[in-house]
């Protein structure tokens, strides 16, 4: 009899260790609920990490995620409170609206920009107004200054210009002519002569004469910026002719650069 008891008593004591250790390991582990039925088919995870999920269908609600390394495709997103830092987009289709950027390091081109409230500064060179199909309308510089066209003005930018070689003193010519486009109305913006000496620049439209420069010793390159519309109609010859006025032979370049616009 005391054999017997004392087997039960080790027997016993096989069977209680293994429970106690199988429960301390579920109160360490992840508590999951399965229910194939239908009644609870969800999964709780109370602590613990989740290593790998290859597929989600549906998420109602997420609080915080700390890092997402890649997203390959997000078909739609309600609201986005707020996003600290992204360091690369590829594409962006469509923006509906954004409500504030406080700083854009660069941006290499802007297709289409409907409208822009305020513009606090430029810092990059001259900055330009313009519109695509009928070129600019109007330039900053980098020093403040303004060079705008009128409405009528704004077209499509043209300039003609020519070097004549050692011309004889006293001697006319042409130095460059241009045709004004059919359907359009030239816009002379301004007209230039550089020579080392007394010259002559007449630009012509047709026969009449709508413009002119001279150049001296003292001022070998004599701009004149046309501050009122000069225009010369479709199909008509505008023509530089530039003179010698000195004694003796030079060189003499001529230019003038306006812009077409369609009629």
């Amino acid at each position: 009899m005391r054999m017997r008891i004392l087997g039960l008593a080790i027997l016993a004591g096989m069977v209680i260790c293994p429970f106690a250790a199988f429960a301390d390991d579920i109160t360490a582990a992840q508590m999951v609920q399965f229910d194939q039925t239908g009644t609870r088919n969800n999964i709780d995870v109370i602590s613990g990490t989740i290593n790998t999920v290859d597929e989600v269908t549906n998420v109602t609600s997420v609080d915080t995620v700390d890092s997402v390394t890649e997203v390959a495709n997000v078909t739609s997103v309600d609201t986005v409170d707020l996003v600290a830092t992204v360091s690369t987009v590829n594409a962006v289709t469509n923006v509906a609206s954004v409500d504030l950027v406080d700083v854009v390091t660069e941006v290499a081109n802007v297709t289409s920009v409907d409208t822009v409230d305020s513009i606090t500064s430029v810092e990059r060179g001259t900055f330009t107004l313009q519109d695509k199909e009928n070129g600019y309308n109007a330039k900053i510089f980098p020093d403040g200054s303004v060079y705008v066209k009128s409405t009528a003005e704004a077209g499509i930018s043209k300039s003609s210009y020519g070097t004549l070689v050692a011309v004889p003193a006293g001697a006319t010519a042409t130095a460059a002519s241009y045709v004004v486009t059919a359907g359009t109305t030239y816009y002379i913006d301004i007209a230039s002569l550089v020579s080392s000496g007394l010259a002559t620049l007449r630009v012509l439209s047709g026969e009449t004469e709508i413009l002119r420069v001279m150049s001296t010793p003292s001022c070998q390159t004599a701009i004149m910026p046309a501050y009122q519309a000069i225009t010369v109609a479709a199909g008509v010859t505008i023509t530089l002719e530039i003179k010698n006025r000195e004694t003796v032979a030079m060189d003499i370049t001529a230019m003038l650069a306006g812009s077409e616009k369609t009629n």
